[in-house]
């Protein structure tokens, strides 16, 4: 992609779609943004066996689901057989629930997709869709020469102040106050450079690390959070868990002492918990998020719109925030079926007396649409990128200065 358009690896694209008029149509909005390094296949088996048998590799497979002989369900399964790493993208001329499911599925297979689009389908929602792989770093690839840490760095790295907070803002529809942040973990590199959760994330998942690392991430937070409050900035802050810390009996009381310990109140924390996870109902888990209300934490459904979760599933548990995944809310100003998701789910957190978040708001169409939509709070780029904590007092005064919240 050009310069212009942010994108400035070189990355290399594989297309797999039987239709030589999505081809052309493909290959002239690649070439328009900047991106030549691709190579067309008409099938999923041509495409097996040149991954295969030409052992090539990619940074971005874009793949048609519905083809002759091997389908693109079948090419998903032996992508995440053979540990596909690159991103991927879905092109599909079927219906926007099916696609969903296919996102879904792809999730399920720990295939990194960065987005699906229904044919017929823009050069800007294609940009859209490519700007996943440059402005989320939960989604990025990892480039040539960025490798992911071991487990033996994660585990050295943890005793030697390692993860580093980032805290993103969450902004106030109706005031265009920052109430809140998101703590994101960020990883320092001894040569200096601050690595993305891409890079640690999964492989602190994968080695038994994850619980040691969540902990690190809420207790650094949770002493931020002690800090600014001492400094009169009242705000409240939303981590991460995965479904592997919610299987820990006792964490519960040990968030709640962590919060004594700093003298926080879990009033002031938010537990943010993915869709896909809650819908897993483990028993554990569920004993866990059920206590961790009683505790005074608040509770949000993270990626909202990915799980699939019913509307009764989710009256029956202790939420008190939606937060609907970006992956609905970028590009949403100029795609009716993100329109039609964001509008239901929005008066449906209405209905149950529940906050929305909109994550991922990159431009000003969007945080509008937003807006006239009544989502309670907006996050993304457009508002700030990630801040370093000893930079956010700065930000808040700036952004409290501005136009933004009068």
């Amino acid at each position: 992609m050009s310069n212009a358009e942010g994108f400035e690896k070189k990355i290399k694209v594989l297309i797999v779609d039987n239709d030589e008029h999505v081809q052309q149509q493909l290959k002239l909005y690649f070439t328009d943004l900047g991106i030549d390094n691709y190579q067309f296949e008409s099938s999923a088996a041509a495409a097996m066996s040149n991954m295969v048998q030409q052992q090539q590799s990619y940074d971005l497979v874009v793949t048609d689901l519905n083809m002759p002989n091997v389908d693109g369900i079948t090419f998903m399964r032996f992508l995440s057989k053979v540990e596909y790493d690159g991103a991927l993208m879905i092109i599909s001329g079927e219906d926007r629930r099916l696609l969903n499911s296919v996102v879904q599925l792809g999730n399920a297979q720990n295939l990194n997709i960065i987005g699906a689009m229904q044919k017929p389908f823009d050069r800007n929602e294609l940009r859209l869709m490519l700007g996943q792989m440059q402005l989320s770093a939960d989604k990025l690839a990892c480039a040539p020469g960025e490798l992911s840490l071991t487990a033996d760095e994660i585990r050295q790295g943890l005793t030697r102040g390692n993860p580093e907070i980032y805290f993103q803002p969450k902004v106030a529809v109706d005031s265009m106050s920052v109430p809140s942040l998101e703590a994101l973990a960020r990883w320092c590199a001894e040569d200096g450079r601050i690595l993305g959760p891409h890079l640690f994330i999964p492989v602190a998942e994968q080695s038994e690390l994850i619980n040691d690392l969540t902990d690190q991430v809420f207790i650094k937070s949770v002493e931020q959070l002690a800090r600014w409050h001492g400094q009169g900035f009242i705000c409240s802050v939303a981590i991460n868990f995965s479904m592997r810390s919610l299987e820990r009996i006792s964490l519960p009381d040990t968030l709640s002492a962590i919060c004594g310990d700093y003298k926080v109140s879990p009033q002031n924390i938010t537990i943010e918990i993915t869709e896909t996870c809650i819908m897993n109902q483990e028993a554990v888990a569920l004993d866990v998020i059920t206590r961790l209300h009683l505790k005074g934490f608040s509770l949000s459904i993270d990626d909202f719109g990915t799980g699939y979760s019913s509307i009764e599933k989710l009256n029956k548990l202790p939420f008190s925030e939606i937060k609907i995944d970006r992956a609905f809310v970028d590009g949403a100003a100029d795609s009716y079926s993100s329109r039609a998701i964001l509008e239901s789910s929005i008066a449906m957190g209405k209905k149950m007396g529940i906050s929305i978040v909109s994550e991922g708001v990159e431009t000003q169409q969007d945080f509008e649409l937003l807006r006239e939509l009544g989502t309670d709070y907006v996050q993304g780029a457009f508002f700030s990128e990630p801040i370093a904590a000893d930079s956010v007092l700065q930000w808040v005064e700036n952004w409290n200065k501005s136009s933004h919240s009068s």
